[in-house]
């Protein structure tokens, strides 16, 4: 096979991906270049997005904005289609507030209970991206690119991930988690891939729950990359406050 090249939108230069004795792909080459794609290691502001969530029996159509900073927080806006503010969470390495606008209460915690009681952990959210984490552990590649595409095993946080990366894009194409035991997981799909001078993101992301037929669909429609905003989260006034446990 001859020497695969590519282009890297972020540094705008061809790449060779294969070792010209073996033809097999070079690990470090490949999963570098991913991460060079990367949008997460910027600040960026998704100003509307069209979210679906839908299971075997109803189907539900809501607004979103996510706000990051590169120092690993966000901040995500959950609108009805009229307008209305339903929900605002945010998040960081170790707290989770969420703002229930509807229900009036402020809910607060650790991000712990997210790991413990839903298996999110906040270094999976770059993955929502199309976006590699630096602390995967790779645990076997395929050796070559088939129809442009390759596909790694690898794991995080005690957790199986199957990846397939586009050869040409350097993104995330598709993306699997199951716990160890693969009693539950999650299975994501990306598309729509526009690439900026900052990285290439995703305008299409689908996540379906592999064990209660519950999926999501997100379409960003704009964003702000880079963004040099702020993060603002607010409490209602004469919320009841509950702590998340």
């Amino acid at each position: 096979m001859a020497l695969l090249l590519t282009g890297c939108a972020s540094t705008k230069q061809s790449v060779s991906l294969i070792k010209e004795q073996t033809g097999r792909i070079i690990l470090d080459d490949l999963t570098g270049n991913v991460r060079k794609t990367n949008i997460t290691g910027n600040s960026f502001n998704i100003q509307k997005a069209e979210i679906e969530i839908f299971n075997k029996n109803e189907s539900q159509k809501l607004l979103g904005s996510i706000k990051h900073k590169n120092s690993n927080e966000y901040l995500l806006s959950i609108r009805l289609r009229n307008g209305i503010e339903a929900a605002r969470f945010y998040l960081s390495e170790d707290t989770i507030l969420i703002n229930d606008r509807i229900n009036r209460r402020l809910y607060y915690g650790s991000t712990e209970y997210l790991e413990e009681k839903y298996g999110i952990a906040i270094i999976f959210l770059p993955f929502l991206f199309g976006d590699l984490d630096e602390e995967i552990n790779v645990i076997k590649m395929e050796e070559q690119c088939v129809k442009g595409q390759i596909g790694i095993e690898s794991s995080i946080k005690e957790r199986k991930l199957s990846l397939v990366i586009d050869c040409e894009l350097f993104k995330i194409r598709k993306l699997q988690i199951e716990d160890s035991d693969r009693s539950a997981g999650i299975n994501m799909e990306f598309g729509d891939f526009f690439k900026t001078e900052r990285g290439i993101y995703p305008r299409s992301i689908k996540i379906e729950d592999l064990t209660s037929e519950t999926g999501i669909n997100i379409f960003i429609r704009k964003i702000e990359l880079p963004w040099e905003g702020t993060l603002e989260f607010t409490g209602g006034k004469n919320y009841e406050t509950v702590r998340l446990k």
